[in-house]
């Protein structure tokens, strides 16, 4: 009869706990003209706004691991999961030059409580070359959503399962195969439930939804990976599948100007899935290095538009090459990248318009007697097909040049030159349910910097400390 070591069993227990509040105030005061139907009007706000926002967890859990032969083990786990989150929300009209006027359709006192029981259960099987894992958790949802500024309460009670899966094959030390099967849920914050009006930005106006159910999602992943530690080559893959129900969408809705009133709202059927493969090929003893590699995405969402379902379907792809030569003084390297994007709208047919990003990028490091160090790499990005002043193409150039001093080469005086030649922007397009946003951002722009480095070094860490 076998008998295991008392190692072979193993019980924890676990207990987080997590505690945040955070107050804002300020002045709303803002002037909108409106042009509709040929009159034109005024829409001015002038509020006072004061917020309270508290949030408090206690997580606690303790599992067990049985072993049943030398190579099966059970594992019985439970967890209690309590929050309770507090918003309270308080707006001022401005009347005769005093905010003293209380508007009951802004202001708000929420508090959202939720309480989760969750049993498990897994068997593990392990082998040499394989680890096989299957299992389920089953649990209990209570949520209390109390608000108090009307008297009204939504309570919420249900029981869901939630399986999992896993298999690692190594089919040897330097090659192995993981998938994986899971579930999760994710719960509504405390935003998305108060149902309050948030008006911000007064031409996009937010409203909570307490009725709200977290969602479920099911996952399916697959990883491969093959490395040669001598020499040098290795290769990637990886797939991934998500399909959620009672995924956390938005409902809008437009009014005759133009204004626009969001609230979030449970759908099922959204997914996505993406993939991705690659290799580092090595040449010469690993002094030439080529690298290709190809990414993809796909996804499909659902929302309400004005009252009308809109299937959003979103298309995304990247190949790129790299290019890099090791040598003992000298290195340098060279990439380019071609990006395909496609988004299509149920509702919104001029929003399906593919667009495209292309770019090559290259860098260099060059040693020099004395402990002298030269470095500069470039970007240069192409824009393709997006709107019109977004089809910008620019090349981002940094320099540097330094020089490391005494034995140990822990003092580094350098100079540095960023965005050489002043072109340091980003363009990038945001698709929203039937809207798609083309936007343009100016980063840091060029400037040059005198800076001195000096590496504290022991036997186990180095320390950098810069000035």
């Amino acid at each position: 009869m076998k008998r295991f070591k008392k190692t072979d069993r193993l019980l924890t227990v676990t207990y987080g706990n997590t505690f945040s509040e955070t107050n804002s105030g300020g002045i709303l005061k803002t002037d909108n003209y409106s042009y509709a139907d040929s009159s034109d009007f005024l829409i001015s706000v002038n509020q006072k706004k004061k917020g309270l926002n508290n949030n408090q967890s206690h997580i606690a859990g303790v599992s067990y691991i049985e072993p049943i032969t030398k190579k099966i083990k059970i594992e019985a786990s439970y967890d209690f999961m309590y929050y309770n989150s507090k918003q309270n929300k308080l707006a001022l009209n401005n009347i005769g030059g005093e905010y003293n006027q209380l508007d009951s359709t802004l202001t708000n006192n929420f508090i959202n409580v939720k309480q989760i029981n969750r049993a498990g259960l897994k068997f593990i099987y392990e082998v040499k070359k394989m680890r096989f894992t299957i299992g389920t958790k089953a649990r209990n949802v209570f949520v209390n959503n109390n608000n108090l500024f009307t008297n009204q309460r939504i309570t919420q009670n249900f029981n869901n399962v939630l399986p999992f899966s896993t298999i690692r094959y190594k089919f040897s030390d330097n090659k192995v195969l993981d998938v994986k099967y899971t579930t999760s849920s994710q719960n509504p914050t405390i935003s998305q439930l108060q149902p309050v009006r948030d008006n911000s930005n007064p031409n996009f106006i937010n409203i909570g939804n307490p009725n709200l159910l977290p969602t479920f999602m099911h996952s399916i992943n697959l990883n491969f990976n093959s490395w040669k530690s001598i020499s040098g080559k290795y290769t990637w893959m990886g797939l991934t599948y998500n399909y959620t129900n009672n995924d956390i969408a938005t409902a809008t809705t437009y009014d005759s100007i133009g204004r626009t009133v969001s609230q979030a709202i449970n759908v099922n059927g959204n997914f996505n899935f993406n993939g991705y493969i690659g290799t580092s090929l090595p040449f010469f003893s690993k002094k030439l290095e080529v690298g290709p590699n190809l990414w993809a995405s796909y996804s499909e969402n659902k929302s309400f538009i004005n009252g009308l379902a809109n299937n959003t379907q979103d298309l995304r792809s990247n190949l790129a090459l790299d290019v890099r030569l090791n040598l003992d003084d000298f290195s340098a390297g060279i990439s380019g990248y071609y990006s395909y994007n496609s988004a299509y709208s149920s509702l919104n047919n001029s929003s399906n318009t593919p667009y495209s990003t292309q770019g090559v990028s290259g860098n260099i490091s060059a040693k020099f007697p004395k402990n002298f160090l030269l470095e500069s790499n470039a970007d240069y990005t192409i824009n393709s097909r997006r709107s019109n002043g977004y089809n910008i193409n620019y090349l981002v150039w940094n320099a540097s040049f330094s020089k490391t001093f005494f034995k140990r080469e822990n003092f580094i005086l350098g100079v540095y030159a960023y965005d050489i030649l002043n072109q340091n922007i980003s363009v990038d397009r945001d698709i929203s349910s039937n809207v798609v946003t083309d936007i343009k951002t100016n980063i840091i722009s060029r400037y040059f910097l005198l800076k001195a480095t000096v590496k504290f070094n022991s036997n186990k860490a180095k320390e950098e400390d810069e000035f």
